[in-house]
């Protein structure tokens, strides 16, 4: 699978994961053949737990009035807008060249609007997958960057979930995975269908071998949009050390529809 890759709602990119040697080390923790409502009955509750806090968070379906009431982030010009899209596109192709590209797009957003979360947010987000995918020249100075471009969308709007995610991200490759988490967690409580956040933490649940807890998170992202890409290929992946090959080739083969990229 993929490093340092993430989803963006409404912005058709996908979700970030732990690197391949983590992946193991969890698996090699994690009995791959006990049956996932065995492991969830051997965890058992923990009230400081981020993944209880979540399952918490997800009990709640929101109205259309509470929808509404969900903060959206508009630019005050179309320019920024425009080019926070462009800076989209470019962001989630991963490679030296267009992450570079993307960070320049959502600075000159910032530069025409200073009061654009989202474009903030996109800053933070390109810091820290340059640092993901060794790309960054300085890798302290653009987590710094990027902790400070996420804090600022978050003061710019703290009802906004691009944001916490953004800030999620610096932290986890910052070593900070406590903080990281719990900036998941308040994207969830913010909008309790932000799938970039359900997979993201997701994936953490499956990296500290709660496999259950895992499985919990991708099925309810999926549950609320089943177009994304990565989490649909997480699914597939997790069912294969459960011994549910049937529904993992399902599973893979609904994927192939989604995309053709290499997780």
């Amino acid at each position: 699978m993929k490093r340092g890759v993430e989803a963006e709602e409404g912005a058709g990119q996908i979700a970030q994961d732990p690197s391949p040697d983590q992946l193991g080390r969890a698996l090699g923790v994690a009995d791959a053949n006990r049956r996932l409502g065995e492991q969830e009955q051997a965890r058992g509750p923990d009230a400081g737990d981020a993944f209880q806090i979540v399952h918490e968070a997800l009990r709640v379906a929101l109205t259309p009035a509470e929808s509404k009431n969900l903060v959206k982030d508009r630019p005050r010009d179309v320019r920024a807008y425009d080019l926070y899209l462009k800076g989209r596109e470019h962001y989630g192709r991963y490679n030296a060249e267009s992450l570079p590209v993307a960070l320049d797009l959502f600075q000159q957003a910032t530069a025409v609007d200073p009061s654009y979360a989202l474009a903030w947010a996109g800053i933070a987000d390109t810091h820290a997958q340059m640092v993901a995918w060794n790309y960054a020249k300085d890798p302290a100075e653009a987590l710094r960057l990027g902790l400070e471009a996420a804090n600022r969308a978050i003061d710019l709007n703290p009802r906004l979930p691009e944001a916490y995610k953004a800030r999620s991200l610096v932290l986890r490759y910052s070593g900070d995975d406590a903080g990281a988490k719990a900036a998941l967690v308040k994207a969830i409580e913010i909008d309790p269908r932000f799938i970039p956040a359900l997979t993201n933490l997701a994936v953490y649940a499956v990296a500290e071998a709660d496999l259950a807890g895992g499985e919990r998170l991708l099925r309810r992202a999926i549950e609320c949009d089943g177009a994304y890409p990565f989490t649909v290929a997480w699914l597939a992946w997790l069912l294969v050390p459960t011994r549910r090959y049937d529904e993992a080739l399902a599973v893979v083969s609904r994927l192939r529809q989604l995309s053709d990229d290499t997780f």
